[in-house]
């Protein structure tokens, strides 16, 4: 491919045969800042899903929430059990990349691009009927993929350690090893998760030590690419999840740590 790439994932400079254009920051915000003349102001709000969804919401450029202010007002959702009545508020703009994000792991992701056209403010993103029931269904089966690993006898303990990595692997019809990965990092903040859903041949490391593995991993031949703290790829149809675990081993002894 000699094309044009507008991107902020690692690449392998030897072997770049296209015009990159790359910065440290999100993809998002790079696109905005080369274009951000061009882009009618009544659509800036775009770049906070793309930053909230790259998780670096502080780098959402301050003239946008000065032209949606409507980005900090808060939404909530209700709910009551067992007699008690909850509410739970969030900042609009930390609403924005979910929807989009759930109907392209479930498979749909020109469907989201072509909704998200449609979307005349930050508040029809988050109430459009698909995004809602994409969101459902992740949620859905991300909760069930946690649960399993306390509840299916096949499962328990087959979760790894590994020195400072955590590895699971599990199967889904949805691309959401990168969800699993981000909740389990979340309740284990020293260690770096590597998640495997095997079904859909995907790799999702999420974690301080990610792109030091990125590193490591792309010379032994595998898929993976992203920035630090978030890394995700692919194994390819003659890889397993057992063949890098033995490769990370490997690098682990000869790097010593």
């Amino acid at each position: 491919w000699d094309g044009l790439a507008i991107d902020h994932h690692f690449h392998l400079r030897d072997e770049i045969k296209y015009k990159l254009v790359w910065d440290h920051v999100p993809t998002g915000l790079i696109v905005y800042e080369l274009f951000k003349d061009l882009i009618p102001k009544e659509y800036s709000w775009l770049v906070a899903g793309s930053l909230v969804g790259d998780g670096q919401p502080a780098l959402i450029p301050p003239e946008v929430f000065e032209q949606h202010p409507t980005l900090l007002e808060g939404r909530a959702s209700i709910f009551q059990s067992y007699g008690k009545t909850s509410l739970y508020e969030y900042p609009l703009y930390t609403l924005l990349a979910s929807p989009v994000n759930a109907t392209c792991r479930t498979g749909k992701p020109y469907q989201a691009y072509r909704i998200l056209k449609t979307c005349q403010t930050p508040d029809d993103v988050i109430t459009h009927p698909i995004f809602i029931e994409d969101q459902e269904t992740i949620n859905s089966e991300v909760t069930r993929i946690l649960s399993e690993f306390g509840k299916d006898k096949s499962v328990r303990r087959s979760a790894k350690v590994i020195k400072h990595f955590l590895i699971i692997s599990f199967e889904s019809n949805y691309r959401i090893a990168s969800r699993v990965a981000s909740a389990l990092r979340s309740a284990v903040r020293n260690q770096t998760v590597i998640c495997f859903n095997t079904k859909m041949k995907e790799i999702s490391i999420r974690g301080d030590l990610s792109h030091w593995l990125l590193e490591k991993m792309v010379p032994l031949g595998w898929q993976i690419g992203g920035h630090p703290g978030y890394v995700g790829g692919r194994l390819l149809d003659e890889q397993e999840p057992d063949q890098f675990l033995n490769d990370l081993r490997k690098v682990l002894r000869e790097s010593q740590i």
